[in-house]
């Protein structure tokens, strides 16, 4: 009778629900001990979830399959990615480690030969051995496509949870479901869909959150389910760093069904369930610890996530907030303002009926402020919105949005139109802007140096000699940038090692030194205090690639869709060692295809920028890509004009391309503008050369060559027409004056062309005068061009 007894004591409570005893009630209860579990008690507070029951309207079932399509399509296409960081690659290399040594704690400076934090030093506590043993894994079985088939599997998990839950609250028709289901989705996959431990964060979150509102809704009394919480927190503090905002949601959760239970009993849980949850609760704490790091890890997580240690996570985009360009561009602050209206659309008439229900209050305003706060923290606030949204919309008291016909129809249509909206807005920016190394494929990314690594490991003992073959204290070390150093790493180990690579964490010591050297600032001084003979940079990083172009002390090796390679001056390579990769015909991001069309040209490797622009025009055939397209033709055919000293073209094409605003060369065109000048003038047509010096003049204000062509050309002009100007004011004065003054600081001028201009500034030259050009370029550029034009037409 224990359990009767509790029911007697819970039906005395202040404001409880109760139903008319009947008769022979304790042998009914006495006879059904368990049945609490499968219909509520007699006496029993039932708290008012039941969903909400519309007219005989129904939703008609054609729209809402026809909104499962929108999201299934959008879905199918903005996750299919290719592996858009380097995470996954440092990822897995963790775990083949892990597997390899039989540990699970990672020796943090091993894969590094500059200085790192060790395993248990400050901020480099880092434990998703789980994930990076699954992911190492996967792909051992089934490669990049596995991986693939996991992200989608992911984001389905998130599609079934909302559906399941849909049709246990008798709403999965209701179109209102699907379009928040969208809305989430859209909200969560940029940080979500990343292969790496996030993902798996985003599936538990998925689960914690289903499985509290499942409680929260179930008829009966699910306390064992309870329990499911401690074994979610044990497996996602082994999974990934994420686990301390299901810690923030678990406890935001857990105060405000304490506060129901104290203000809102109506709205709480059963007794029973409560109490058990209140302990799964508790249980989930030392379940944080059970890591191979213990209580320290838990700490550190804390302090270098709340509080910070140097701050270096804030030159990282996933560390901004949504209110950033980059939020703003990505609509996050959009979703944000529509979901919430959503939202407080239901919960407002809850709280006007005094019907507050404190725990949804605490979890969506908490993980709210948590997807406005970081980038890679989005996916959190998605999964609280849609499932709150949904739990709001079964209540019974809570606003039914359309009651009549006339209102569902209405109400229909506006939810296909702005889930229409919202699909097509998608994908077009994923069609229109997919990333400057990405694209709507699969495949990897041009942050992931493959065909580079593909060059370092062929022409290892070339490169590193001191490696010795079975012998694991030596090694190579290569210097490279910190987004290409995780497929640096994942490909090389052991027998090269890195500089530095995406975990960031272990080199907080000198993370403000290396953004130094990537901006190209006192790259001198950081390597002095690094020395490395073979470095690798992707072409992002133009600055520092430019200082070891001019260095004296470097040459370029090769160079591939994702980086470059830099090598000592006195190191030699093979002779048949490639100059550039063959995949610069294949890139298949347009912008990532100009950033090496524009390295190509300005390090005249001109066999690999007709290799990158031939593969534009094949690869690309948007009606957006083909205006880069044609910016990328203009450019370089421009340059090939000017080498075969066809003026005319060189200035037609170049300033066609600097009019795209896309690519250009503003010291070809001024040159290509001059020379075309000077032939014009040869050729008596004196206005038409004037125009071209002008406009050399306008791209370069303060070049002594324009400068004294633009003057020379205007006083000749005015006194051919009688009007020669002589005030001060001539615009001719005022260029020739202006080239004195530059010329008197230029030891290299000759005195003839200033003795010249002094003349014509005194009025005593009267002859016709002649123009100055730049060096024209060597008829051998010509015949290159011409050659490299037909091997590629051959290789084809």
């Amino acid at each position: 009778m224990e359990e009767q007894g509790e029911i007697i004591r819970l039906s005395e409570g202040p404001n409880i629900q109760t139903e008319p005893e009947p008769e022979n009630s304790d042998s009914e209860v006495a006879a059904l001990p368990d049945s609490g579990d499968l219909m509520p008690r007699i006496g029993y507070p039932v708290p008012d979830t039941g969903p909400f029951v519309f007219s005989a309207i129904q939703w008609p079932h054609v729209v809402v399959l026809f909104l499962i399509s929108i999201l299934i399509l959008t879905a199918a296409l903005l996750l299919a990615l290719p592996v858009r960081d380097t995470d996954l690659w440092w990822q897995m290399g963790m775990g083949r480690y892990l597997l390899n040594e039989g540990t699970l704690i990672l020796d943090q400076t091993a894969f590094s030969w500059t200085p790192a934090h060790g395993a248990q030093t400050v901020a480099t506590m880092y434990c998703a051995w789980i994930a990076e043993i699954l992911f190492f894994l996967t792909y051992q079985i089934g490669g990049l496509p596995a991986l693939f088939a996991v992200r989608y599997l992911c984001f389905l998990l998130f599609f079934v949870a909302i559906g399941i839950f849909a049709w246990r609250r008798q709403v999965f028709w209701n179109p209102l479901v699907w379009m928040a289901a969208l809305l989430a989705f859209l909200m969560a996959y940029s940080s979500a869909a990343y292969m790496k431990p996030e993902i798996l964060s985003f599936v538990l979150m998925t689960f914690a959150v289903s499985l509290w509102y499942g409680l929260k809704t179930a008829s009966g009394e699910p306390w064992m389910l309870c329990y499911l919480f401690p074994v979610l927190t044990i497996t996602w503090a082994n999974t990934h760093g994420g686990f301390i905002v299901g810690m923030f949601f678990l406890g935001a959760m857990g105060i405000g069904e304490m506060a129901n239970a104290l203000y809102s009993p109506h709205l709480a849980m059963p007794f029973r369930v409560r109490k058990h949850l209140f302990i799964a609760l508790l249980l989930c704490i030392p379940m944080t610890i059970f890591t191979p790091y213990g209580w320290p890890y838990l700490k550190e997580l804390v302090v270098g996530q709340l509080i910070g240690y140097e701050g270096d996570e804030k030159t990282i985009e996933a560390y901004l907030s949504i209110f950033t360009e980059v939020g703003r561009r990505m609509h996050l602050v959009e979703y944000l303002v529509f979901s919430g209206g959503l939202v407080l659309s239901l919960l407002v008439p809850e709280l006007l009926k005094k019907n507050i229900d404190w725990a949804v209050l605490a979890v969506y305003s908490s993980l709210t402020l948590l997807y406005c706060t970081y980038l890679r923290t989005c996916y959190f606030g998605g999964i609280v919105f849609v499932l709150t949204f949904l739990y709001l919309l079964t209540k019974r008291d809570s606003w039914a949005w359309a009651r009549t016909r006339r209102g569902h129809a209405i109400l229909a249509s506006l939810v296909c139109a702005y889930c229409l909206f919202l699909s097509g807005r998608a994908i077009k920016d994923r069609v229109d802007n997919p990333g400057i190394a990405s694209w709507i494929g699969f495949g990897t990314s041009y942050y992931s140096v493959v065909e580079e690594t593909d060059y370092v490991e062929k022409y290892l003992t070339s490169l590193f000699p001191g490696i010795r073959e079975g012998d694991p204290s030596s090694f190579g070390r290569i210097g490279n940038d910190y987004v290409s150093g995780g497929y640096l790493l994942w490909r090389l180990y052991p027998k090269v090692k890195v500089m530095i690579d995406p975990r960031h964490f272990p080199f907080h010591s000198w993370f403000k030194e290396y953004r130094a050297w990537e901006l190209g600032f006192d790259v001198p001084g950081f390597l002095k205090k690094y020395p490395c003979d073979v470095w690798l940079i992707n072409h992002r990083h133009r600055a520092t690639i430019n200082w070891y172009n001019r260095s004296p002390d470097y040459k370029l090796a090769f160079f591939g869709a994702s980086a470059v390679i830099y090598v000592k001056k006195d190191m030699v390579l093979p002779e048949n060692a490639p100059k550039y990769g063959e995949g610069l015909g294949k890139i298949r991001s347009v912008h990532r295809a100009l950033e090496v069309l524009n390295f190509a040209t300005n390090h005249q490797r001109w066999e690999g920028a007709f290799k990158v622009l031939e593969g534009m025009r094949k690869n690309f055939d948007s009606e957006n890509d083909l205006k880069l397209v044609e910016a990328a033709e203009n450019f370089l055919e421009g340059i090939f004009a000017y080498f075969q000293r066809d003026y005319s073209k060189s200035a037609k094409l170049l300033q066609a391309a600097k009019n795209s605003r896309i690519i250009w060369s503003d010291n070809l065109l001024s040159q290509s503008y001059i020379h075309f000048a000077r032939k014009q003038w040869a050729a008596q047509q004196d206005a038409e050369a004037l125009k071209s010096a002008q406009a050399a003049l306008a791209i370069a204000p303060n070049d002594l060559i324009s400068l004294f062509n633009v003057g020379v050309i205007e006083w000749y002009l005015s006194t051919q027409a009688g009007t020669a100007v002589t005030g001060n004011n001539a615009a001719w004065r005022t260029h020739l004056g202006m080239f004195e003054k530059l010329a008197s600081s230029n030891t290299d001028l000759s005195l003839n062309l200033v003795y010249m201009v002094q003349k014509i500034l005194n009025g005593s030259y009267q002859q016709r005068p002649p123009l100055l050009h730049p060096q024209e370029p060597s008829p051998l550029l010509d015949k290159k061009v011409d050659e490299i034009r037909q091997k590629l037409k051959v290789s084809e």
